[in-house]
């Protein structure tokens, strides 16, 4: 799962993507397989991090007690609600890789991730109205080489505040 800031990415090149992944979605019409998939990352995924990774905006997750302000509301009820395999704040995005559990559904977990974090960044920041963009990006793990790519991903955004579970065990 993927979500920025509000501030993240100018409009006119959300706008532009939007339409080009419309016209991809129609010609390629979903469950996709794993080539697809791929065309798909190709074409879409490195543009939109690219963005992201500009830095655009106020890039307020910059600031270590921001970045561990949502940090705290993900790990929250890990292990509870969802497991957090994975996670990373950059300056004015989220990248989690996590797994529902016991019914709780990814679209309720990320609006409770959002809502008491961008309440917390607005607090602490005297800033109000939306601190998150609305959309975000959810990708499903189908296989286990899925799972490395993404988890890799995570990890090379930033090692040093990366959480990767597998190598942090009982350390948080």
């Amino acid at each position: 799962m993927t979500w920025r800031t509000a501030d993240s990415i100018p409009q006119e090149k959300l706008n532009a993507i939007r339409v080009e992944r419309e016209l991809f979605d129609l010609q390629h019409p979903q469950p996709w397989d794993e080539a697809t998939l791929a065309e798909y990352y190709r074409q879409f995924e490195g543009r939109y991090q690219n963005w992201l990774d500009e830095g655009a905006g106020a890039c307020l997750l910059r600031r270590a007690e921001l970045r561990r302000a949502v940090e705290d509301v993900i790990m929250r009820f890990d292990r509870s609600r969802y497991v957090v395999y994975a996670l990373v704040v950059m300056p004015n995005h989220v990248h989690v890789l996590f797994m529902p559990l016991g019914g709780h559904s990814i679209a309720g977990i990320l609006k409770g991730w959002k809502g008491v974090s961008a309440r917390a960044v607005n607090d602490a920041t005297g800033r109000d109205g939306s601190f998150w963009q609305k959309e975000s990006w959810d990708h499903c793990v189908r296989s286990a080489a899925q799972f490395r790519k993404f988890l890799n991903y995570i990890r090379a955004n930033d090692p040093a505040i990366a959480y990767i579970a597998c190598e942090t065990e009982g350390r948080r």
